[in-house]
């Protein structure tokens, strides 16, 4: 996020698109990243820059702003819970 133009509110809408597409791998990394790109109204070298920056923010060994904004640890849920199941 250093010396960007880009709003904060991209970067973290960004990093939400990272994190969603990481959890389901089955998406071909050019793919998310011209749709992430895309989605954000950004070039595609501008969205590949993003991406490379959020995965060294978010990774264990990051200590960026945005990892420390975001949980990025996976949770533990009770056993009779599923991801992403409504609690009414």
């Amino acid at each position: 996020m250093h010396r960007s133009h880009l709003p904060a509110k991209m970067w973290f809408v960004g990093a939400a698109e990272v994190i969603t597409r990481r959890a389901a791998p089955s998406m071909d990394a050019d793919v998310m990243i011209r749709e992430m790109a895309n989605y954000l109204g950004v070039h595609y070298e501008a969205g590949w820059r993003m991406k490379q920056k959020l995965l060294l923010d978010l990774s264990p060994c990051g200590e960026g702003l945005v990892r420390e904004a975001i949980c990025v640890r996976r949770l533990s849920l009770p056993g009779d819970m599923e991801l992403g199941e409504i609690i009414l």
